[in-house]
Order: structure tokens, then C-alpha cells, then sequence
């Protein structure tokens, strides 16, 4: 039985035909520098982003930048979360992706945004109730305790924006988009660092906010970040809030679970390091610990970011 179909007839030529995808044809050499350039980028932009937090809390006072000192491992800890979180959500969108399955990967991307959203208000409760006992637990004392309440309880409220960009972002590097990720965390960076004097030190009618100000200006900067992602088209292509269902959101998060615990578990070793060095050197005094926070300031950041980035 002869086919209906012309050899002539372009339409169906068309419908056969798969677009080539550059990561799969392109230069090897080339496609790995084009990927890698703005991944490289923004994570130079986050390690910035706590140096100049560091840099602007320094001038308060050798207390103030103490306190800050002490948060970096709850801070670090509630990251290494979010990058297990992101490398699990890039693997299942990659692969799902791969397979050509757009339903599927719509469902996946989206399950794991909520996800995202109820570990930050898990982290939120659960830290807000744990200040006093956990930073005495790391070696802080009465005289800091102010300034790291007054950080943490505004760090804490904002836990989900620091967590939720990280996902949407590795739905984005699933489908090979490095760029836009690396211009958002730069450009979050450069919010950060354009708020941080104005929130802390206080400019006309914004009065001067001190720690909480540092807090807030870093939870404006992740916020910003989470909504200038939604207004990406790549990305809310892949997202599907219309069709709720319990059960493919469970089965959503046993699939993302399988990859993002063991890389989540692997990350939190690092936060785990800084607590017990931190604990360590309070026995010090203040000024020790506002030292050895200048230096963790930017060094655990670049292993969490390569770590993130994997």
C-alpha cells in the first residue's frame, strides 16, 4: 500500500524533522565555555555577596561582626538544603527532558518550587523558636545575643526566598539556559550591595537598621531574584500551577527526594565544619571570631557554590 504522503510534500517533511539541540551537535570545547562562563560568573557574584555583607557589618563594631561570624553556619546550613534541592530538580527536569517528556517535567519543576517553599517555612519555625539554645550551643555569648536576633529573626522570615531561587534556577540549567542564571545572582549580588549601606547605616527617612538591616537587605536581593525569575517565558514554560494533584506531588518529591538527600547530606558536611571551628574559636573572644567569620566569609561560599553548580 503506497503512502498518502508526497515526496514533495513539505509539511510532512517538516513534522519529521527534530531540531538540532547545540548541546548535543555543537563544539565540545566551545559548549562547555559558553555553559560554564556565566555559572562561573554568578558564582564569583554570591561569594561577593557575603564579603560585602562582612565588609559593611565590620564597620559597626568587632561585636556586630562577631555575631554575623556566628550566623554562617546556620545560614550555610539552610544553603547546603537548597543546593541538594537544586542538583536533585536538575537531574529528574534534565533526564525528563531528555526522554521528551514536557508534561511530566512541568509537574516535576513545579513540585519542586513548592517543595522549596515549605522547606524555607520549615526553617522559618524552626529557627525562629531555636536562637538562643543554638548559637549558645556554638559558643556565643549574652553581649552578641542582640545583634544575632536581630539578623536571624529577619534572615529567618526570608528563609524560603533564599532556598526557592536555587530551584528555579536548575530548572533552568536543566534545559542548558546558563545565562539567565548567572545574570540573576549577579544581579541580586549588586542589589545586595547597593541596599547593605542604605538598610544598615540609614539614608534621609530609611533609618539606620544596623544587623537587621544587613538581614533585610539580603532577603530583598533573593526576593528580587525569585519574581525577576517568573517573569523569564523559558521558565514559566516549565511551570505548572493549574492542575493540582496530591499524589503526583508526592510522587513528584520521592523522585526529587532520591537525588537531592544524599547531595543535600553531602553538602551540610561543609556548615558542620564551620560550626565546630566556630565553637572552637569562641573560646577566643570576640575578636577571634569576627577574624576567622572575614575568612569563612568567602571560602565556604565558593565550595557550596562549586557544590551547587555540579
Amino acid at each position: 500500500m503506497r503512502s498518502s504522503t508526497q515526496p514533495g510534500d513539505s509539511s510532512s517533511t517538516a513534522s519529521r524533522t527534530v531540531p538540532a539541540n547545540p548541546l548535543l551537535t555543537g563544539p565540545i570545547a566551545s559548549t562547555l565555555f559558553k555553559k560554564s562562563l556565566p555559572v562561573v560568573a554568578g558564582s564569583i557574584a554570591m561569594l561577593l555577596f557575603n564579603l560585602v555583607d562582612a565588609w559593611f557589618i565590620a564597620r559597626l563594631g568587632t561585636q556586630p561582626l562577631a555575631a554575623f561570624s556566628f550566623t554562617f553556619p546556620v545560614s550555610f546550613a539552610a544553603i547546603s538544603l537548597a543546593i541538594g534541592m537544586a542538583i536533585g530538580t536538575s537531574a529528574v527536569v534534565a533526564r525528563r527532558l531528555g526522554h521528551g517528556e514536557v508534561g511530566t517535567v512541568r509537574r516535576r519543576a513545579t513540585d519542586a518550587f513548592l517543595l522549596a517553599l515549605l522547606v524555607g517555612v520549615a526553617v522559618t519555625l524552626a529557627g525562629r523558636t531555636s536562637v538562643v539554645p543554638l548559637f549558645t550551643a556554638l559558643g556565643a555569648d549574652q553581649s552578641l545575643m542582640p545583634y544575632i536576633q536581630a539578623y536571624m529573626d529577619v534572615w529567618y522570615l526570608g528563609a524560603a526566598f533564599v532556598i526557592a531561587p536555587r530551584v528555579l534556577n536548575s530548572v533552568l540549567r536543566a534545559q542548558g539556559n546558563t545565562l539567565i542564571p548567572g545574570m540573576m545572582m549577579g544581579g541580586a549580588a549588586l542589589l545586595n550591595a547597593m541596599l547593605d549601606p542604605v538598610l544598615i547605616f540609614g539614608l534621609g527617612p530609611i533609618p539606620a537598621l544596623g544587623m537587621s538591616g544587613a538581614a533585610l537587605a539580603t532577603v530583598i536581593s533573593w526576593a528580587a531574584m525569585t519574581l525577576a525569575l517568573f517573569a523569564q517565558r523559558d521558565l514559566r514554560a516549565l511551570m505548572d500551577f493549574g492542575r493540582f494533584k496530591l499524589a503526583a506531588l508526592i510522587e513528584s518529591w520521592r523522585e526529587l527526594g532520591r537525588i537531592a538527600l544524599p547531595a543535600a547530606i553531602t553538602s551540610v558536611f561543609t556548615p558542620i565544619a564551620m560550626a565546630l571551628v566556630t565553637r572552637i574559636v569562641a573560646d577566643y573572644g570576640h575578636a577571634a571570631v569576627a577574624a576567622s567569620g572575614s575568612a569563612l566569609a568567602s571560602m565556604p561560599s565558593l565550595r557550596l557554590q562549586c557544590c551547587r553548580c555540579q
